[in-house]
């Protein structure tokens, strides 16, 4: 029989005689004791259970978050499709207020131009002091020999430009008339549009340039138009030429 006198005696003992070990816990360790290793195992199956189970919940809420967003950029897409094609219809509405918009103004300086024959020399003899106005071109009749005749000449002769010839051949209106203080004759070469731009003053000075070259006599450039921004005012007025408010009825 082993005789244990020591704790030395009792560890060696129980390395001999490893059936001791679970009578010994049972003499020592609480019966709670005893049962703990089985808990914590069962409680780890437990944890283990929770912890796939949120994994699960987890899974499909990652899911449903990804499905959701998906839908709100999907609907977001449609929104913006929408407001592009709002814009597009906008701007296509744009275009033909800018077409009804262009078109208006060419009526409008279609019947300030018919207009323009019948008010010119009460313009001319009001604002110029010119008299004994004579319409040599306009749109509402056929060109004076006065006119085109000398300007073909001096065509011909190279006096003038092709792009000169064709200038004055498309002024709105060309007069010859008499100053009143002096009694000399001058002509008016005369662009007219309802809103007087700096094309139409560049266009009545050019003509104007190119009848000095072709008669040698004094030309006046005119503008005719219901309005003129200021800028274009005093671009005229730089470049000589006269700006005269059409009167709007008449």
């Amino acid at each position: 029989m082993t005789e244990i006198n020591t704790f030395q005696d009792l560890l060696r003992a129980l390395d001999e005689n490893p059936e001791w070990r679970e009578a010994l816990r049972e003499k020592i360790l609480t019966q709670e004791l005893l049962q703990l290793p089985a808990v914590v195992f069962k409680l780890s199956e437990s944890l283990h259970g929770l912890l796939e189970e949120m994994s699960g919940h987890l899974l499909r809420l990652a899911q449903s978050v990804a499905t959701q967003s998906k839908q709100v950029d999907d609907g977001f897409a449609q929104v913006n499709d929408r407001f592009v094609r709002v814009d597009a219809w906008f701007d296509t509405i744009n275009q033909r207020l800018d077409g009804m918009s262009d078109d208006l103004e060419q009526v409008k300086d279609y019947f300030l131009k018919n207009k323009l024959h019948r008010i010119i020399r009460s313009l001319l003899g009001q604002h110029l002091g010119l008299r004994r106005v004579q319409i040599m071109q306009g749109d509402f009749q056929e060109t004076s020999s006065r006119l085109y005749e000398p300007v073909d000449s001096c065509a011909e002769e190279g006096r003038i430009t092709e792009e000169q010839e064709m200038r004055i051949s498309s002024t709105d209106l060309i007069v010859y008339a008499r100053r009143n203080e002096n009694h000399r004759y001058v002509w008016v070469a005369v662009e007219a549009s309802s809103a007087v731009s700096a094309q139409d003053i560049e266009r009545a000075r050019a003509t104007a340039d190119a009848l000095e070259t072709v008669f040698g006599e004094e030309v006046v450039a005119v503008v005719v138009g219901y309005s003129i921004g200021q800028q274009d005012q005093q671009r005229a007025e730089e470049a000589g030429v006269v700006y005269l408010e059409a009167p709007r009825s008449s």
